[in-house]
């Protein structure tokens, strides 16, 4: 099984927190330590302080029959809105395909300490679609983390245009009582974001926190999380940042960026560069 183990910085964001997740502790394959010193890495949550994240990349399939992935390790500060780029992901994963063994459908989780989420895919090769929303609330009782969701990615498209996008390890869509579903950007539309500069595609991991740490201090940066915010404050603000990069000559139509049928009367954006769908 090969494994590729990066620790890397995380970038931090100011801004304006539950996290129901899988209840068995992470196998040892995916136990979540700091690899500079395991030994000493606990896995205790302290407001403050820094504590390891792993986002791991696969396929879709059944991990339980064993696969091969790669694993990217951070150490941001709990309690702090932080998100973790892998930098060049979407050239390398979906452009040039390096890393085939995640194809057609690579899939991501994350972990803490000996806590893991369940899979959502960042590419469906099929489909040619990119799922970037991607945002991990760490659930944390009296310092111990106790489950990792996924955030409701669904507030950056209308109802119509979200689709199911949590998966157990079997491969076969979850069945769970927390947000499931993920807005999805066209292959078509990523490739032009990224060849103006943008990195809006890139694989990243937004991490927020809940519940207290070792000292009964509260966690409440799971309060700034994306579905916190009005939906349309969102969709503005993401079309808001496209609309700064030149993409029009690399997008023909309104076709090309659409991967909904329910967005066919919307083609405005490519008037006047406001990327922006949801007006």
């Amino acid at each position: 099984m090969r494994r590729k183990l990066i620790l890397a910085t995380t970038a931090l964001l100011g801004g304006a927190g539950l996290a129901a997740a899988q209840d068995t502790p992470a196998p040892s394959p995916w136990k979540c330590v700091n690899p500079d010193d395991p030994e000493n890495d606990d896995g205790i949550v302290h407001r403050g302080s820094s504590t390891t994240v792993c986002l791991t990349v696969g396929p879709g399939t059944n991990w339980a029959e064993g696969v091969e992935y790669s694993r990217y390790v951070f150490r941001p500060t709990a309690d702090e809105y932080s998100v973790y780029r892998v930098p060049n992901s979407f050239q390398d994963y979906v452009v040039n395909e390096q890393v085939s063994f995640v194809l057609p459908y690579m899939s991501i989780f994350a972990a803490s300490g000996e806590a893991l989420s369940f899979l959502r895919r960042y590419y469906d090769k099929d489909l040619g679609l990119i799922y970037p929303f991607l945002t991990a609330i760490i659930d944390v009782k009296e310092g111990v983390i106790t489950g990792i969701s996924f955030d409701n990615a669904c507030i950056f498209c209308d109802s119509n245009s979200c689709s199911e996008n949590t998966y157990g390890f079997d491969g076969e869509l979850a069945e769970i009582n927390q947000p499931t579903k993920g807005c999805a950007l066209s292959k078509v539309a990523c490739d032009a974001i990224h060849l103006s500069g943008g990195t809006q595609c890139d694989l990243q991991l937004y991490v927020v926190w809940t519940g207290t740490d070792d000292d009964g201090n509260v966690l409440s940066s799971a309060d700034s999380r994306f579905s916190m915010f009005e939906p349309k404050q969102l969709q503005n603000r993401f079309y808001d940042q496209l609309a700064k990069l030149d993409i029009r000559d690399k997008i023909p139509t309104w076709d090309d960026i659409n991967p909904f049928p329910g967005w066919d009367d919307i083609t405005a954006p490519f008037d006047n560069i406001d990327l922006n769908p949801f007006d």
